[in-house]
């Protein structure tokens, strides 16, 4: 239903109508599978819409898919606490065998968010990211295994080689942690790409691990398990890179070289036939870690992204400036790793204000329906605004009149291929 960039998903197995449904991606992928492109898509496992139809049976009074949902009924919030700059709910669960237990949840998205449960049929249920429009599902679940297994087979019998594990490392939630980067969630990974690699060997992965990357490094990209006596490489092919994101966005606004060189230098190697995915902007949150300079930011009239960005274009960033957002692509295109390539940011695009605008209606409309009091905050995601369609004509204009971010680009590919 789009509450959340196409993140939040009523059938995972299905493609959406407005890309043109199964129909047209079966086309799509043939011609992919024919010209040897490699396609690689998300898989969304930490969360499904709340139009889902497992959320739908259970409001309608079906407590047989309560186990699919993460549902912490005897958790009583009973405080905050900060953790490397991160503002985590605490809980304490206060009946059953988890009595006792303190557990913490990271206010991901705080004013979307900020009580980390939805109730539903009577019930707690965990909506760890846009509340109340994503409920977060139980990965151990047998029936939830089973879907999304199901949906790794299907892409991949089409021809998929790529699965991008969205949010990942917020999966596998257990009481009595901090539920991030848990055990449980690298379990469910490497099941999953064991999976997927006997229908397709070489089918890589790519974890979502928005973690420090020493931690990243070595539970999401280096791993080995055994399978029956089979060593496998259970870990993430790819890691996408938020500190070099983070980095190029330090140089490019403070002028200052050093950050990105800083970063290049502090990867070091990277673990054999591993690579990263480095990006500029991808529908996503620019991030940005000094507070003094998302406060100049703000003071300047761009838009707060949960205390650790903004959601403003990359072309907004930069004032339009298009020498500087070339520049921004060399950045990207001499990093360590791959060059991941938005088309927003290709051509130059500006905030899409009318498609932000569209966005927290369409919000305030949900929540009304779900009973609740409209609240603009909860309906506010400024990745909107560089977010919505990109047409080919755009692309091609930008290309005619050597607009030089897309020429530089074209360039760049070209050097790449060479």
């Amino acid at each position: 239903p789009q509450k959340d960039g196409g993140y939040d998903i009523t059938d995972h197995s299905e493609v959406a109508a407005d890309v043109g449904g199964n129909a047209a991606f079966e086309r799509f992928m043939g011609e992919a599978v024919d010209r040897g492109v490699r396609v690689t898509a998300d898989l969304v496992a930490n969360h499904v819409s709340f139009e889902h139809q497992w959320a739908k049976a259970l409001e309608a009074g079906d407590e047989s898919v309560l186990s699919r949902f993460v549902a912490w009924d005897d958790a009583v919030k009973i405080g905050e606490r900060v953790v490397d700059g991160k503002t985590f709910n605490v809980f304490l669960h206060t009946r059953g065998e988890n009595a006792g237990k303190t557990s913490h949840v990271w206010q991901i998205f705080p004013e979307n968010n900020p009580d980390t449960f939805i109730r539903a049929a009577g019930h707690k249920i965990f909506a760890s990211f846009m509340n109340p429009y994503q409920w977060d599902v139980n990965v151990a679940d047998p029936q939830v295994l089973a879907y999304y297994l199901h949906t790794i087979a299907k892409f991949a019998n089409l021809g998929q080689m790529g699965t991008r594990m969205d949010a990942i490392i917020h999966s596998g939630k257990k009481p009595g942690t901090f539920n991030i980067n848990n055990p449980e969630a690298q379990a469910f990974m490497a099941l999953a790409k064991s999976f997927a690699s006997q229908l397709v060997p070489g089918n890589m992965f790519l974890p979502e691990a928005n973690l420090p990357w020493d931690e990243a490094k070595r539970d999401w990209l280096s791993p080995e398990r055994a399978f029956d006596g089979k060593v496998e490489n259970t870990a993430g092919d790819v890691l996408i890179s938020f500190d070099v994101h983070r980095a190029i966005w330090d140089t490019l606004l403070k002028n200052d070289k050093h950050a990105w060189m800083n970063a290049q230098a502090e990867l070091g190697e990277l673990p054999a036939n591993k690579s990263l995915l480095v990006y500029l902007g991808l529908h996503d949150e620019t991030l940005i870690d000094d507070p003094k300079l998302r406060a100049e930011l703000q003071r300047r009239g761009f838009h707060d992204f949960a205390g650790r960005g903004v959601g403003d274009s990359p072309a907004a960033l930069l004032d339009g400036d298009a020498d500087r957002l070339a520049m921004a692509h060399v950045l990207l295109y001499s990093s360590k790793g791959h060059p991941a390539v938005y088309y927003r940011t290709l051509i130059g695009a500006q905030n899409n204000e009318e498609y932000y605008e569209t966005k927290i209606s369409d919000r305030l409309d949900d929540q009304r329906k779900a009973g609740l009091t409209p609240d603009v905050k909860k309906a506010r995601d400024t990745r909107d605004l560089d977010r919505g369609p990109v047409a080919l004509a755009d692309y091609e204009a930008a290309l005619a009149s050597g607009y030089k971010p897309a020429v530089t680009v074209r360039a760049l590919n070209a050097l790449w291929d060479a």
